[in-house]
């Protein structure tokens, strides 16, 4: 079968169903939205849960598709919000050396997000070169090492000596709606397609076991490198997004909190499937958001509390829990 047929009929299997009603909700939404239907107040909430769907996903790649829990992967969130900070401040500024683009806010948004995710990307590589050779707590303690590394240099060089740095363009809340809708659309293909791939199925194989899928041929530190720069230019897109919903970047874009709120998602929904970080997501979402609304200072004891019971009660996450019990949806859990 030819390269081009299989992944048309990739794109027709039932699990792709899920992210296709999913994507068609916020679709409606934006619509309803941009022409006035609806107030403000759910298009922002159905960004949120774009937002968690997407930085879910960019974990997905590296932890649920190739078994390597990333502390770091922050880092890549952060270095893309910076950078289209640093863009619209210095690159496209008048006197910068993109100022031709000075006064096009969407056109340096464009810009900044791809040399932000290209910067994510050439870190990743870099790092990736060394910390890849490693495995399993040891992999993760060196993910973390890096995360610090950034965060003391955010601190002394990337905000100027603040604690923020701001975006002075004005946005318009429809537009930014569809802006991160389009990283949605962007973040559930490439997830997708990843995962139906043969890419993917050596990024499974490296996650059941390494050695033997080194002695099948597969060359398992190229699939893992290239896996840690996808993951880290997804990340980097939305942190650019981010930092443009937010008017800029503070500390908390480096914090490692961001990078265990990734792991959470992907635990819940269930390691190694591609719908699992979706449904870990926004379940994770609607808790945070309702023990922030009604218990917030015991939000992160609940989260907590339930990720024990997840790993301890059904280890394969929702996803796994939802095939074992009802074996007619095994097809649109994938």
């Amino acid at each position: 079968m030819a390269p081009g047929k299989g992944l048309m009929l990739a794109f027709t299997r039932k699990g792709f169903y899920l992210s296709l009603a999913l994507l068609a909700v916020f679709i409606v939404i934006g619509v309803l939205f941009w022409y006035g239907r609806i107030g403000a107040n759910i298009p922002g909430y159905a960004m949120d849960a774009m937002y968690y769907i997407g930085i879910a996903l960019s974990m997905a790649i590296i932890m649920s598709y190739a078994g390597y829990v990333s502390f770091g992967h922050v880092v890549f969130y952060g270095v893309g919000g910076w950078t289209l900070v640093y863009t619209f401040n210095r690159l496209a500024s008048e006197s910068g050396v993109l100022s031709f683009l000075h006064g096009h806010s969407y056109a340096i948004l464009v810009v900044g997000t791809l040399l932000g995710m290209a910067l994510a990307v050439l870190l990743a590589v870099t790092v990736g070169a060394a910390v890849l050779r490693l495995r399993g707590a040891f992999f993760a303690i060196a993910t973390i090492g890096l995360d610090y590394v950034i965060l003391y240099l955010e601190s002394l060089y990337a905000t100027g000596g603040s604690d923020y740095m701001y975006i002075g363009y004005e946005r318009f809340l429809e537009k930014t709606y569809f802006l991160y809708l389009a990283g949605l659309i962007l973040t559930v293909l490439i997830a997708y397609i990843i995962r139906v791939s043969k890419f993917g199925y050596g990024l499974a194989a490296i996650r059941e076991d390494e050695d033997a899928a080194e002695v099948l041929g597969v060359n398992t530190y190229r699939y893992k490198v290239q896996a840690f720069a996808i993951a880290a230019a997804m990340a980097a897109l939305w942190g650019s997004l981010s930092s443009w919903r937010t008017s800029g970047i503070f500390p908390d874009f480096f914090s490692l909190s961001k990078s265990v709120d990734m792991i959470v998602m992907n635990v819940i929904g269930g390691l190694g499937t591609f719908n699992g970080p979706i449904i870990g997501s926004l379940i994770y979402y609607v808790i945070i958001k309702a023990t922030q609304l009604y218990a917030k200072d015991l939000a992160y004891i609940i989260v907590g509390a339930i990720v024990i019971i997840v790993v301890s009660v059904f280890p394969e996450g929702v996803a796994g829990l939802i095939k074992s019990k009802y074996r007619q949806l095994r097809e649109y859990l994938i």
